[in-house]
């Protein structure tokens, strides 16, 4: 299931181009932003291609 709490952290991250930036965007700490990010890709670890570089592709 789709963890849309994670999803919204991992397009934060995108758009700002950093785990740090983010973290500050978010209020929330650089390590879990980085936490979240990598439930979210264990998660989805079937994808054909990783999250990270077809959401830097789109954006």
């Amino acid at each position: 299931m789709l963890n849309l709490q994670r999803l919204e952290i991992f397009i934060a991250v995108v758009s700002a181009g950093s785990f740090t930036r983010a973290a500050t965007s978010l209020g929330l700490t650089k390590a879990v932003v980085s936490f979240n990010v990598k439930q979210l890709e264990i998660a989805h670890s079937r994808l054909p291609q990783p999250l990270w570089p077809t959401a830097r592709r789109r954006c």
